[in-house]
């Protein structure tokens, strides 16, 4: 039985099973009927919230297991568990606020200090920074063709010259594709890609 919340799903093709992230409950696994929680106490995970996660057709689970200055992006691969955080990695915080897969590459968007937050992937372990400074990140996907999409959050900040944003980040250019003038008037807060790029 699941006891608490799940925040995201990710089914796994290489060993047919299902993955989630929780609430409270840690990191999550379906596997021929049966439920495995890898958590806090029993695994050493930063913490027991995963907010997102994502699986690499190679078995890889990549999830989101991080607060201010705790724990960081995790990987899971042959039964062993590693966190990528700023003192072993290129991560420039330890806060990951999205995360996101496309064919053989991993794009994270990371939090840390309001107008500095940014988006970077990882393709066969090499790290790589993509153009996108952020004032507050959140939720991110990528295109079949490679074109990634980030909301930026202006909520917390009290300047009325710091405006939401959809970042579109495709062939190392970025642009704003809110339409001029929206301001604040429109607040995304979750977007989604499909097959046909849109």
């Amino acid at each position: 039985m699941i006891s608490s919340r799940i925040l995201s799903l990710a089914w796994n093709s290489q060993n047919q099973t299902l993955w989630f992230g929780t609430s409270s409950s840690g990191l999550g696994q379906l596997k021929k009927g049966i439920l495995s929680y890898y958590t806090k106490a029993s695994d050493n995970l930063p913490r027991d919230l995963v907010s997102g996660l994502v699986c690499e057709k190679n078995g890889q689970v990549w999830f989101n297991c991080s607060a201010h200055q705790l724990g960081g992006l995790g990987c899971f691969h042959n039964g062993k568990f590693k966190f990528y955080t700023p003192g072993n990695s290129e991560l420039p915080d330890n806060l990951i606020k999205s995360i996101a897969i496309r064919d053989q590459t991993i794009y994270v968007a990371t939090g840390g200090t309001v107008e500095r937050q940014k988006v970077l992937t990882i393709t066969n372990n090499k790290w790589k920074f993509l153009p996108v400074t952020g004032y507050y990140l959140m939720n991110m996907d990528v295109t079949r063709d490679g074109t990634v999409y980030v909301i930026d959050d202006a909520g917390l900040s009290s300047s009325t010259s710091v405006t939401n944003k959809i970042y579109e980040c495709k062939n190392g250019l970025v642009r704003d594709i809110l339409p001029p003038g929206t301001g604040r008037d429109i607040s995304p807060h979750i977007l989604k890609t499909d097959l046909r790029n849109y």
